[in-house]
């Protein structure tokens, strides 16, 4: 056979496959010639559940940005218990952080907390109780100037705000309207003390402007913080005469930050029964069920994990935090997260948080 007809035999079977294909994909649904009914319709299934997860989580996030926008977070106020002093990185408020993420709640948890301050320091950064201007002073200079003041809380007593490096919800301050940043200088024979305050004025502005003692510093804390949920946890490091007055710092707590009910007041931690029954007493029946008695419930119950000695249970029995929980005069990690889990419990059963 010579090439032409070779190449004619060739031409041939081509035209015929050709035809052939256009006939098979004009009888044939090309689809579904390739794809079984079956798989088709897991096409369509898969699609639609891509479509309902995509518009779930669109409403999840308009859920939660709802939340949010009445509740922004939760503030936890306090001393070294609640920083978390000796917890070796384990501290309260990043325990109920995660209590709150494995039941899905949206907010997050600030640590206000503070190693070394007493309860009125710690109320004058919520503006619970205000820190005001001690003596008149002048504002002077740009804001590369330094200027001496004296702070008290606002009924005159000592106050030590600014002594350790964080120091959350204190500045910006604003004085007579002069938004400021307020710098503390530690006492070296006592680095929880201070020996100065100074103000760097923030405004731009380089006037003169007379300052008069009793003057009201608005802290971050005191205009930041009015829509979270606010908990306080003071009284264990000094600040007040008696237990009547101490309780009356937890009232003043209450009155700025719980009209909404947004709040939790964490009683004192140190002690016995003995010594602390009349103030749990008050708290009690001041705040009810927003008041968490922390030292009874770690002496009423055993917690996983830990090793309870004869010596624990005798401490128990008084009503004293056991030694098995602490670390010198603080709780350790098993205490703080009894504490987180506390707190967790309480907030649920207020029906203060949200999902």
């Amino acid at each position: 056979m010579d090439n032409n007809k070779k190449n004619i035999i060739c031409i041939v079977i081509i035209i015929a496959l050709a035809l052939l294909c256009a006939v098979m994909f004009k009888f044939f649904d090309n689809k579904k010639f390739w794809l079984t009914d079956d798989f088709e319709q897991r096409i369509v299934q898969y699609n639609e559940k891509a479509a309902q997860e995509k518009a779930k989580n669109a409403e999840d996030k308009a859920r939660r940005e709802a939340i949010l926008e009445k509740t922004p977070g939760i503030a936890c106020w306090g001393d070294g218990f609640t920083y978390g002093t000796y917890g070796g990185g384990t501290n309260y408020p990043a325990t109920l952080e995660g209590f709150l993420e494995s039941e899905d709640y949206p907010y997050e948890v600030s640590n206000m907390g503070v190693f070394g301050e007493d309860s009125l320091t710690v109320l004058g950064r919520t503006g619970a109780v205000p820190f005001v201007v001690a003596e008149d002073f002048t504002v002077s200079g740009t804001n590369e100037d330094l200027i001496e003041l004296k702070i008290t809380s606002e009924g005159g007593q000592s106050v030590n705000p600014c002594m350790q490096e964080v120091n959350p919800g204190f500045n910006p301050c604003v004085v007579d309207g002069i938004k400021c940043t307020i710098y503390g200088e530690t006492d070296s024979a006592d680095l929880t003390k201070p020996k100065a305050y100074y103000f760097n004025r923030e405004d731009g502005k380089q006037d003169d402007i007379d300052i008069s003692a009793g003057t009201v510093i608005e802290t971050e804390g005191s205009r930041e913080y009015n829509d979270y949920i606010n908990i306080l946890q003071i009284g264990d490091g000094g600040g007040y005469a008696d237990d009547n007055e101490l309780a009356g710092q937890f009232e003043s707590f209450a009155e700025r930050f719980g009209e909404n009910g947004k709040y939790v007041v964490l009683g004192r931690i140190g002690g016995s029964e003995a010594q602390n029954s009349a103030l749990d007493a008050q708290l009690t029946q001041r705040f009810g069920s927003h008041y968490v008695n922390i030292r009874k419930l770690l002496c009423a119950q055993n917690i996983e994990g830990v090793e309870y000695t004869d010596s624990d249970k005798a401490e128990m029995a008084q009503g004293v935090v056991p030694a098995c929980l602490k670390t010198e005069n603080y709780l350790n990690k098993y205490g703080y997260n009894a504490v987180g889990k506390m707190v967790f419990d309480r907030l649920k059963e207020l029906g203060i948080v949200e999902k």
